[in-house]
């Protein structure tokens, strides 16, 4: 018995230092990303947040303030909308109600939703960690995930042509060279709640959270269920996990199989209910703005014809 605790301890012991290490890999990764950008936030002010979420701020902004000032979902205050990705567009409501309520400026309300995406990325640095980590390990380069793979890609392409020409050339967002790193999210304000979910949704999956239980199993329906809810277009991602586990599970014990049913039934509960309150509060299950770019479920023949025109050399149009 002894010899038992002895081994164990030994092995709490060995794990404990690489334990450490991977805190201290991940805390440092998180340091490199938030650092530099409440630095930047500090010098420039404002004006420097709009660097961050320019691309679709005049719109869930507007919205949001129109929400917190006269609870309706409206741009122009006058017809509501639900052209929005629901649960970021949630989330600056809850921002902006706060901040009304505490008479706090537009403009430094910009800096707090500045600081809400920093604080979500953080957070999916840290489930990324989880997600990838090998015995309580993470190797030296993960440091480098503010950065990114394509960011890394495009650093000689900043060296040349410098940071102004290459936002000149419209190939990157603002006059910083952010295009393709975690500190890029002007090409949509909700990409980075969406990488938190997506890292809390990684983590759990590998960790088999979702087969410990059915409360579990309801956790991590949910958990796919506000990945849904944070951008639309990802549903399939969703569908695509909670299917692999109903899969993957049929052969397995009889808990498995109720665990993965539990998880699809609450995504499917989620989904269902988004499109039941889209039906009865905007008069559309969908976004107008996504049944305005997509031709689905109504076949188009449009797209293969521009798509042949292409083959054979020629620009349509």
């Amino acid at each position: 018995m002894n010899d038992g605790a002895a081994t164990s301890s030994g092995k709490t012991s060995r794990r404990a230092p690489r334990f450490l290490a991977w805190r201290a890999t991940v805390g440092l990764t998180i340091a490199l990303l938030v650092c530099p950008l409440f630095v930047d936030l500090a010098v420039s002010g404002v004006r420097g947040g709009f660097r961050y979420v320019a691309a679709d701020s005049f719109y869930y902004l507007t919205v949001a303030r129109n929400v917190a000032q006269s609870g309706r979902f409206s741009f122009d205050q006058q017809t509501v909308t639900n052209g929005f990705h629901p649960l970021w567009q949630l989330v600056l409501v809850l921002v902006y109600g706060a901040g009304h309520a505490a008479g706090v400026t537009d403009s430094a309300l910009l800096v707090a939703v500045v600081v809400v995406n920093a604080i979500s990325l953080a957070g999916a640095v840290y489930f990324i960690g989880l997600a990838v980590k090998d015995e309580d390990r993470l190797p030296p380069v993960f440091v480098l995930v503010p950065v990114g793979t394509l960011g890394l890609l495009l650093a000689p392409m900043w060296l040349v042509l410098g940071p102004a020409r290459v936002a000149k050339e419209s190939i990157a967002e603002g006059g910083r060279p952010l295009y393709g790193t975690l500190w890029s999210y002007a090409n949509g304000m909700e990409s980075a709640l969406l990488l938190l979910l997506f890292g809390a949704t990684a983590a759990m999956f590998v960790r088999g959270y979702w087969a410990r239980g059915r409360r579990h199993a309801v956790a991590f329906g949910l958990l796919l269920g506000a990945l849904v809810l944070a951008r639309l277009d990802h549903v399939w991602l969703s569908v695509l996990v909670a299917a692999w586990l109903l899969i993957a599970s049929w052969k397995k014990s009889d808990n498995a199989r109720a665990c993965s049913l539990a998880t699809c039934e609450t995504l499917a509960v989620v989904i269902v209910a988004y499109l039941v309150v889209n039906r009865v509060a905007f008069g559309s299950a969908v976004p107008v703005s996504g049944k305005l770019k997509t031709s689905f479920p109504h076949f188009a023949t449009d797209n293969i014809a521009t798509l042949g025109l292409m083959l054979r050399g020629e620009w349509p149009g």
